[in-house]
């Protein structure tokens, strides 16, 4: 097994076990009421997910969410929205303090494509006035299992 195997296999193995508890509890929005909020328990899951995050470069999402939702007892749409911003976080720290100071950046590409990323995230707002945050929920667990299966079948069947 490679490296990148066990890397992509773990991303794959985490995948379905949220993407279950999110189908599972799909007529359940919201596990608190947000009144007793256990911090250190959040405390742990955060440390849990950045750590993952770091280790295989990919994945706060798909973790960060249901964290969101169960632990703070936010709604969906909310929890989808603070990832959002959470990830861009990272990605700017580690294209600020890595890639921008080693590698050319191809600037006007970068601005181009920041400013068609901020039109889709205007529509994106615009649209989300118009979603049911029960049909998001179950809609994003799906899309996780089926990314899930296509790992696992990407990695270790089509080799």
């Amino acid at each position: 097994m490679s490296r990148r195997m066990f890397i992509f296999g773990l991303f794959a193995a985490l995948m379905i076990p949220t993407a279950m508890h999110m189908l599972r509890s799909s007529k359940q929005l919201v596990a608190t009421t947000g009144k007793n909020l256990y911090i250190p328990l959040i405390f742990v899951q955060g440390s849990f997910i950045g750590g993952l995050t770091g280790l295989v470069g990919v994945g706060g999402g798909f973790l960060i969410i249901p964290a969101l939702i169960y632990l703070t007892g936010i709604d969906m749409k909310s929890a989808v929205g603070t990832s959002m911003a959470i990830i861009a976080f990272n990605a700017l720290i580690g294209f600020f303090l890595g890639d921008a100071m080693t590698l050319t950046v191809e600037w006007s590409f970068l601005t181009g494509f920041t400013a068609v990323a901020l039109v889709g995230l205007l529509i994106g707002i615009y649209l989300s006035n118009f979603v049911n945050a029960l049909r998001l929920k179950m809609v994003f667990g799906c899309f996780v299992l089926l990314m899930a299966c296509f790992i696992f079948i990407m990695e270790f069947v089509l080799v």
